[in-house]
């Protein structure tokens, strides 16, 4: 981890590269740091070591690198990055896809980012039930992850535009009901409903079809909203202050409907012009 008061050079540089493989026995390659920074400048604390927050840009970059699955078809993409920030003492976790090219933006003192893997989609893919019809979607054995970090004096003016895919299951079930639940990711503005897909290639419009979609502060209550304007597949939800819990109903019986998994996609930072505050 980085000592926000050492006066010394990071062992990390700015800008970083990793390769996530899965090797011939199934085991997942170990999370590791690529890139991390720390604003230069002190501030006017007491104690004349304090340091000043800065406008960071963490921009990632990726792809599937491997050239099939077991399939002989691309794995999907189940690597990505956690930017790890602190400010005044405050430390605060965002996770980030890692397959086309984005940027997040933090108000921070440190910066760490990680390249970890999403085991919750792996998991989620794996128990994923493909009738007869349809090839499985397996989970990337090799993807490339890189990371650049500027701060504003590095002159990095540019959009925010961060993302995360979130895959839709049936976490618990009533009588006439299947329920997904997810938690809110840490940075999230906004929620997106994509279309899933039936074995006759009929789009299955997940956000139309949605019984309820209410947010909460946990998993037990605290209710927020209940979400119901009119959604469409390009619809996003503005994700409401201190939620920390998505629950989404459908008929039962829908996501059986579906050939391939279906998902949410989580917009880590407002998709904006010019600093992309």
């Amino acid at each position: 981890m980085i000592d926000k008061y050492s006066s010394g050079p990071l062992a990390v540089g700015r800008s970083g590269v990793s390769r996530m493989a899965v090797n011939p026995d199934g085991l997942l390659s170990r999370e590791e740091l690529i890139a991390a920074w720390k604003t230069p400048e002190q501030g006017e604390g007491s104690d004349g070591n304090r340091t000043a927050p800065k406008r960071v840009v963490v921009r990632v970059d990726g792809y599937v690198s491997d050239q099939h699955d077991i399939n002989g078809s691309q794995g999907f993409p189940c690597a990505m990055v956690q930017v790890i920030y602190r400010v005044g003492g405050f430390t605060r976790e965002v996770l980030v896809d890692a397959v086309n090219q984005s940027a997040l933006v933090v108000w921070a003192e440190t910066v760490e980012v990680k390249s970890i893997w999403d085991k919750r989609r792996i998991a989620r893919l794996a128990a994923f039930e493909f009738d007869e019809e349809s090839a499985p979607v397996l989970p990337c054995i090799s993807q490339d992850i890189a990371c650049a970090i500027s701060a504003w004096h590095d002159g990095d003016t540019g959009a925010a535009d961060a993302r995360w895919l979130d895959m839709i299951a049936i976490d618990a079930t009533t009588d006439t009901l299947e329920i997904s639940t997810h938690v809110v990711p840490n940075g999230a503005r906004g929620v997106r409903f994509l279309n899933g897909l039936t074995t006759a290639f009929v789009p299955v419009r997940l956000a139309n079809l949605a019984q309820f979609i209410v947010f909460a502060t946990g998993p037990n209550g605290g209710f927020i909203e209940s979400v119901d304007n009119g959604l469409t597949d390009q619809s996003t939800i503005a994700v409401p202050v201190c939620a920390k819990m998505l629950s989404i109903a459908f008929p039962l019986g829908t996501l059986a409907t579906c050939a391939s998994p279906v998902w949410l996609e989580w917009i880590m930072a407002p998709a904006t012009v010019g600093n992309g505050l």
